[in-house]
């Protein structure tokens, strides 16, 4: 029971701190409600639990709320972006153009709701369309817009503005900008870094993925010149069509499918090589020039360290060996786990690790086994943190020091001393060793 007003708080503030990325500004309660439960089964859906839950708030007062968001202005303002999410109906609609003009452009973007409301959109569960729709959000610009009876005039006058030439070798662009840059204004020229096929992978801090289920968001392991893998936010996402692309193999493990202006980083095989960058088409003159052919050799390794995950080396090690050949017993209690062994060595292994460390386990010992060249099997119990069979999303944000450990631990299971090889049936698997 109490007062409401345009004087109250947003409904849902007081569940967001100030400060965060987004923030979802919905017409009403439910909407609110039901908004937030999308953009958060969503985090869940893609492994993302640990990412704060994007902050949702709404209007108390229903549409005629702009001053209320006047008077909320600094708590909006705290947070990098603004969406608004109107109603799809024309008192939705009148509604947001009041209040656009209320909250900075800089800010502000407006989403498209694939339903009337975000009620709607879980009725019929459009829940994924809705949060594609929150991160495609247009941003708000009002100033500068033409309408089309005015284009026209504009085309005319900015046809007959003086321009300055371009030199020879800008022929083409020349012809583009219709006689040269315009004098008085700023051009921009950008140039794209080319394309990749839809099956190329990009890391992301949880794992792999292929560079089309790219989702907003995201963030891709980005290379450093000092050696380095950090994570970042794209600037931005480009899907484009390509003429052509060109397959690029070698005999050991090189295979990429680039275009013509997609930049090349590589080192050259010299002495103290430094990297380079070309283009494609620069590396494919190189190699058609060349005797040899292009010879250079791209970055395969970086160094990374993640924050580390909440286990103990000891336990770190159980689990890897869990994974290679633990049996998890569902009616069993603390992850009870069967380890059953025809070599010798994974059982001596095994119980070094538990009393090294101090760790649970029930040595049951071995008994006759006509199926295996030993005659024998190994069973020990025992009751690792986690019932992992497969390296998930978690092993990503491992510390450098519990990476080695892995690394280390992998070989006595799954992997060759001799070689230093590992072997897995296990695609999952076998992209985390690789990271």
């Amino acid at each position: 029971l109490g007062y409401n007003g345009q004087d109250c708080d947003l409904f849902g503030a007081v569940r967001f701190p100030k400060g965060g990325k987004y923030i979802l500004l919905a017409s009403g309660e439910e909407d609110t409600v039901a908004a937030f439960q999308m953009l958060r089964d969503d985090q869940l859906r893609r492994n993302k639990a640990a990412y704060q839950p994007v902050a949702v708030v709404g209007s108390t007062v229903g549409e005629n709320c702009v001053k209320q968001i006047k008077n909320n202005y600094e708590y909006l303002t705290s947070f990098e972006k603004i969406i608004v999410c109107p109603d799809q109906d024309d008192a939705g609609l009148k509604a947001v153009e009041k209040i656009l003009q209320v909250l900075p452009p800089d800010k502000t973007f407006v989403m498209q709701s694939p339903e009337k409301d975000a009620n709607k959109c879980i009725d019929e569960k459009r829940e994924v369309e809705f949060v594609r729709a929150f991160y495609s959000a247009i941003k708000h610009n009002p100033a500068g817009i033409v309408g089309s009876g005015d284009l026209m005039g504009k085309i005319v006058e900015y046809a007959k503005l003086p321009r300055l030439s371009l030199p020879p070798f800008l022929s083409s662009l020349q012809k583009m900008q219709a006689g040269g840059i315009p004098l008085g204004t700023i051009i921009n020229f950008a140039s794209g870094s080319g394309c990749v096929d839809k099956d190329t992978e990009f890391l992301t801090p949880t794992g792999w993925k292929k560079i089309d289920e790219y989702e907003q968001g995201d963030h891709v392991g980005q290379y450093e010149k000092d050696g380095k893998l950090r994570f970042v936010e794209p600037k931005e996402y480009i899907k484009q069509p390509a003429e052509s692309l060109w397959s690029i193999q070698s005999k050991y493990g090189v295979d990429m499918c680039l275009s013509d202006e997609h930049r090349v980083i590589y080192r050259p095989r010299s002495i103290n090589g430094k990297l380079k960058e070309r283009t494609l088409k620069e590396v494919r003159e190189i190699h058609d020039k060349v005797k040899y052919g292009f010879r250079g050799d791209f970055e395969t390794t970086f160094d990374f360290s993640g924050p580390g995950i909440n286990i103990p080396e000891g336990e770190l090690r159980l689990q890897v060996a869990v994974m290679a050949d633990g049996r998890i017993v569902r009616e069993g209690k603390d992850n009870y786990c069967q380890m059953r062994f025809a070599k010798e060595r994974k059982y001596d292994r095994l119980l070094a690790i538990c009393k090294e460390y101090g760790l649970r386990h029930d040595d049951r010992g071995w008994k006759p086994h006509d199926r295996y060249l030993s005659g024998k099997i190994y069973e020990v119990i025992v009751w690792p943190k986690w019932a992992d069979k497969n390296f998930d999303s978690k092993y990503y944000s491992c510390s450098k020091e519990q990476l080695e450990i892995i690394l280390d631990e992998l070989l006595y299971w799954d992997g060759y001393f001799g070689s230093m090889q590992y072997t897995t049936s296990d695609k999952q698997d076998a992209d985390f060793i690789q990271f």
